[in-house]
């Protein structure tokens, strides 16, 4: 059976609307996906410098102190420990300042 006019533009129309909705949710996948990429980089960074900075003034930092730091999950903390493992007296000052 053949169809109408009206029912084949109609079917036209959900096909395109498919295809822009499918290409439009990719599109918004990919952005997020690159923005949580790039935030967990930022805070890895972050991380590293944080004990570059204490191995640099203390010495071989433990792994015990080195977990404590990989799981704090607020970006502005570490940097303020951060300025604080520059600024502190020594490896237990910074522990107990944690």
């Amino acid at each position: 059976m053949a169809l109408t006019l009206a029912e084949e533009l109609k079917l036209e129309g959900r096909a395109e609307g498919e295809a822009r909705g499918r290409m439009k949710g990719k599109a918004e996948g990919k952005a997020e996906g690159e923005a949580i990429g790039e935030a967990r980089g930022e805070a890895i960074g972050k991380m590293n410098s944080l004990v570059s900075v204490l191995t640099a003034r203390f010495g071989k930092v433990p792994v015990s102190l080195e977990k404590r730091i990989t799981g704090i999950k607020e970006s502005d903390r570490i940097e303020k420990l951060t300025f604080f493992a520059a600024t502190c007296d020594s490896l237990e000052a910074f522990k107990k300042g944690m």
